[in-house]
């Protein structure tokens, strides 16, 4: 589910692939190499390809993360999990062993004879190779984005732009199968009704029944460079619980309950910490109950967009984005200097970090976004409370 601006899903001509669609019966999508935050970005644009072919037999290819998020819905025929691009430290041969073992492993899953492959964001080399030979060495229409020019693509759209906006780089490449989308869609990640009732049940176990109250704090990512320093959580936690009345409650992984469970520890005031207690479906239906979510650029923030929570979005190499203006648009505090962003992107490039799937290294001395003050946050805080319906102390006594 989804909202989105005007859209044409009709084939066009000239702009598009020159297949039809009654000749598309077999659909590849590769969405590889995509953290959870970048796959709730890109899911409207991979599911309006059902749209443009409702009759074809659609598979995606996904890592793991990814594969969560896409997990839901009927749109896909089937989803294959690939670990193409994630591997453990291992010697060079090893490696090339592991690679060559996982490549051949997912064209005997995928299987060959696509009519049209389409991989989204940067993909890879390995990756632009599957697609060509599941489909059949050049017969299909192979799209997507590539950093230096390639047989492996019968259509290519130059390299993909990390650092802008991605929305506009996902509607070029839906436009060059024939979907003319005038303005970029907004993510939407839908929960049931047993997500909400997971959530209620969860609220009333921590005697937590006041919405207006309620704030969200997701502390988490994959990388240690773009989280913040533990203690000004805590220090920001207590000072809302001060001035607000506030009821926190933590989310995250099973990964991060560690880390949060130390900010807890570090806080004067109670919270609850649902860590490695959600999936995100359930997380989207926890902020649709929510005033206000503090949190680093992740998923949350775009399931925050989507469900139109006030959000407060800490900011340090990355660039959040705000997919279309809002009554409540999210505010996003940002002091890293372009120069230390620039030294962090080229680090992550190094060292197979990306492969790994990310650094938490919290010694490293460009980790924890500590150019942002907890007076920064707060300030944006009060910013956001008259439109998120948070109310002080004094409010809720009066």
């Amino acid at each position: 589910m989804q909202t989105r601006g005007k859209t044409n899903t009709s084939m066009g001509t000239g702009q598009g692939v020159s297949t039809d669609k009654e000749s598309v019966r077999r659909i590849l999508l590769i969405v590889e190499r995509c953290g959870a935050g970048e796959a709730v970005r890109v899911m409207p644009y991979v599911t309006i390809v059902r749209e443009l072919y409702p009759n074809a037999h659609i598979v995606l290819l996904a890592n793991d993360d990814a594969a969560a998020v896409f997990a839901r819905g009927e749109v896909f025929d089937r989803v294959v999990i690939s670990r193409l691009l994630y591997h453990s430290p291992r010697s060079h041969l090893g490696r090339r062993f592991s690679l060559a073992r996982e490549f051949f492993r997912l064209v005997w899953q995928l299987g060959l004879g696509y009519d049209l492959v389409i991989t989204y964001y940067s993909g890879h080399k390995l990756l632009r190779l599957l697609g060509y030979v599941v489909g059949g060495a050049g017969r299909a229409n192979c799209i997507g984005y590539s950093e230096q020019p390639t047989r492996l693509l019968s259509r290519q759209l130059g390299p993909f732009d990390w650092n802008t906006t991605a929305p506009w780089q996902h509607i070029a490449l839906v436009r060059a199968i024939g979907c003319n989308i005038d303005e970029p869609i907004v993510p939407c990640l839908s929960y049931t009704q047993d997500d909400s009732a997971m959530i209620s049940r969860w609220l009333l176990e921590h005697g937590l029944r006041n919405p207006t109250r309620l704030i969200v704090l997701h502390t988490g990512a994959d990388w240690a460079c773009q989280q913040w320093l533990q203690r000004r959580w805590a220090e920001l936690a207590d000072e809302l619980v001060i001035r607000f009345s506030a009821d926190i409650v933590f989310t995250g992984t099973s990964s991060e309950i560690d880390y949060i469970e130390d900010i807890q520890r570090y806080m004067n005031a109670p919270s609850v910490s649902l860590a490695g207690q959600t999936t995100l479906p359930q997380v989207a239906a926890l902020l649709a109950r929510s005033c206000l979510c503090i949190c680093i650029d992740s998923a949350i923030f775009e399931l925050t967009q989507a469900s139109g929570t006030a959000a407060v979005a800490l900011a340090g190499p990355t660039r959040p984005e705000t997919v279309v203006p809002r009554k409540r648009p999210p505010l996003i505090v940002k002091r890293m200097s372009m120069q230390l962003a620039d030294t962090i992107t080229r680090c992550k490039d190094s060292g197979g970090r990306k492969a790994l799937g990310g650094c938490l290294n919290y010694q490293c001395p460009m980790a924890g976004l500590r150019e942002i003050s907890v007076a920064d946050v707060l300030e944006a805080v009060e910013r956001q409370a008259q439109t998120a319906g948070l109310r002080t102390c004094e409010q809720h006594n009066s």
